[in-house]
C-alpha cells in the first residue's frame, strides 16, 4: 500500500497520483486529506484521520508519494521519522529533505506512466527504516535546539571578544 497526504490543490499532483494508480489496478494507495475527484477500487480516501492513525499508514505503507511543487514539505519528513522512505519530485523543497536511493527516490518528472515505472522498480528496493528515521532527525525539535543554543552561543562569544 502506498500512501500520499495532500490536500485538493492541482499543484498537489493527487490527481496524477490517482491516475497512475487507476493505470496500476494490482497495486494499492491511501489518499489521507480531502480529494474531490473519482478514484478506482485501488484508491481508498481515508480522509482527514488522527495522528495516531496517519502514524500507523506511515509506518504500514510501501512508500509516501509527494509530487507537489512545495517550498519545503513537511510530509516527507513526517514519514521519514517514521521509517517511510518517499517517492518525491525532484524539484522544490524535496531536494533538502529527500535523499535518493537513501530515504527515497527523486523522479524528474510527474506523469502517471514515470510514477508506475517508479513504483514497480520501488518494490524491489529494500529500504533501511532505521537509517530513513536517522534523516528525519536534521529537522526534529530535538536538533533545532540545539543548533540554536549554538549559534547563540558563537554570537555571545563574539560579542565578548
Amino acid at each position: 500500500m502506498f500512501l500520499t497526504v495532500a490536500r485538493s490543490r492541482g499543484y498537489k499532483g493527487t490527481g496524477t497520483i490517482v491516475e497512475a494508480f487507476a493505470g496500476a489496478p494490482d497495486l494499492s494507495l491511501v489518499i489521507v486529506g480531502s480529494y474531490d475527484g473519482d478514484t478506482p477500487a485501488n484508491v481508498k480516501k481515508a480522509g482527514r484521520v488522527s495522528d495516531e492513525r496517519l502514524s500507523e499508514l506511515y509506518r504500514s505503507a510501501s512508500g509516501l508519494i509527494a509530487i507537489g511543487r512545495e517550498d519545503f514539505g513537511l510530509t516527507p519528513i513526517e514519514a521519514h521519522a517514521h521509517g517511510c522512505p518517499v517517492l518525491a519530485l525532484r524539484a522544490g523543497g524535496y531536494l533538502d529533505t529527500v535523499i535518493d536511493g537513501v530515504n527515497g527516490q527523486l523522479i524528474g518528472e510527474a506523469t502517471p506512466e514515470l510514477l508506475v515505472a517508479a513504483i514497480r522498480g520501488w518494490q524491489t528496493t529494500r529500504w533501511d527504516q532505521d537509517e530513513i528515521e536517522q534523516t528525519a532527525e536534521r529537522f526534529s525539535e530535538e536538533t533545532f535546539l540545539r543548533k540554536m543554543d549554538d549559534l547563540i552561543e558563537s554570537v555571545a562569544a563574539d560579542h565578548r571578544r
